[in-house]
């Protein structure tokens, strides 16, 4: 009865110190998936916030556009003059401007922008020299395939086998002469 329960606690000991180990590597993991993740996510807002900085604004420069698709749900002409309206009541009373001030802003900076695009592309295309690319002159004709030092090693032991048997094969310079030689071999078998 003794060694009954002796069996049954030695059990229950191992039983726990395997479940102990199994938690662990779970928690490693978990731990590990969680790292994964939050870095993933890292990598990700500053993916977003490098993209809104080459783009030029923030994700708050959109509340006009934001603002028009929540007032146009409804249908007509009359509401649609009013829902602009609106919106620049809005926009307005955000940024303390009024719309028509900051579009004509905008498409001046964007004329601006283009215009100074348009002048470094045309002194790109003047500074350009053409150069011509040299003519194609094709390589060497590929070479029959060259032994590597493995193939070179079963060669030599082949030899070395062939001539104990007394048989005195040629030098091989490729694969494609092996291949003769061993066919060669094979007749003769």
């Amino acid at each position: 009865m003794k060694t009954i329960l002796q069996q049954i606690i030695q059990g229950q000991a191992n039983s726990a110190l395997e479940l102990n180990k199994r938690m662990v590597e779970i928690h490693n993991k978990v731990d590990c998936s969680y790292n994964d993740l939050n870095n993933k996510f890292e990598s990700l807002t500053t993916k977003v916030l490098t993209l809104e900085a080459k783009v030029g604004g923030s994700s708050s420069s959109s509340t006009k556009e934001y603002c028009h698709a929540v007032f146009s749900t409804k249908d007509g002409v009359a509401e649609t003059e009013e829902n602009e309206r609106a919106i620049e009541e809005l926009y307005r009373l955000l940024h303390g401007t009024s719309v028509e001030i900051s579009v004509n802003e905008e498409t001046s900076q964007a004329e601006k922008r283009n215009a100074k695009e348009e002048a470094s592309k045309i002194v790109a295309r003047e500074e350009t020299i053409k150069v011509e690319p040299p003519l194609y002159k094709p390589e060497f004709p590929f070479p029959e395939r060259v032994l590597t030092k493995a193939q070179k090693k079963v060669v030599s032991t082949f030899r070395n086998d062939m001539s104990n048997i007394g048989v005195h094969l040629p030098n091989i310079g490729n694969m494609q002469e092996a291949h003769l030689q061993i066919e060669l071999i094979k007749m003769f078998l």
